[in-house]
């Protein structure tokens, strides 16, 4: 998946939670709670408070 990808913000806070989920397993449901809680992550703190869709952690 890539950023291009998405259509819009709704789209992408969607996606971006259903990564978080899948991917990184933070248990977060909304935007709203990733923005309020740090990162698991150190390097995933910066692009989860943008509330963009986070890219993988490689």
């Amino acid at each position: 998946m890539t950023p291009a990808n998405l259509r819009g913000p709704a789209r992408a806070m969607e996606m971006g939670v259903i990564f978080s989920r899948a991917g990184h397993g933070s248990g977060f449901s909304t935007t709203d709670e990733l923005r309020s809680n740090p990162a698991p992550l150190p390097g995933m703190r910066g692009l989860v408070t943008t509330g963009t869709m986070p890219a993988p952690a490689g």
